[in-house]
């Protein structure tokens, strides 16, 4: 009687991709009543910042698009020419760090 096995390596389907993983909305985690920081990040490459803060003068409220690209552990963010080249991580808790823009990190919120 004779056994034949056979083995097969492949990429473990759990692995989940950091493109995957940077793609939704976030939230700076410092937002009060006063002020808001988000960024957006979607599936085809593009995405947007928008910035809101309460003043005494009002309300002031701001969106730059953007582009951008992962290479590993850095993503690189062009605002129309400014481009910022920045280190990501998600830490366990799974919030987003991105040195470049901020000290703080990012909450998602979808």
């Amino acid at each position: 009687m004779a056994v034949t096995s056979i083995l097969s390596c492949s990429k473990d389907d759990t692995t989940i991709e950091p493109t995957a993983t940077i793609i939704g909305e976030w939230q700076r985690s410092d937002v009060n009543e006063a002020f808001e920081n988000k960024l957006t990040f979607n599936d085809d490459n593009t995405g947007a910042e928008v910035n809101w803060e309460s003043t005494l003068e009002g309300q002031i409220s701001s969106l730059r698009a953007f582009n951008w690209t992962l290479n590993e552990s850095t993503i690189n963010i062009n605002f129309d020419g400014e481009i910022i080249t920045s280190k990501f991580y998600i830490n366990s808790d799974g919030q987003l760090y991105l040195n470049e823009i901020t000290n703080l990190y990012f909450i998602r919120l979808k």
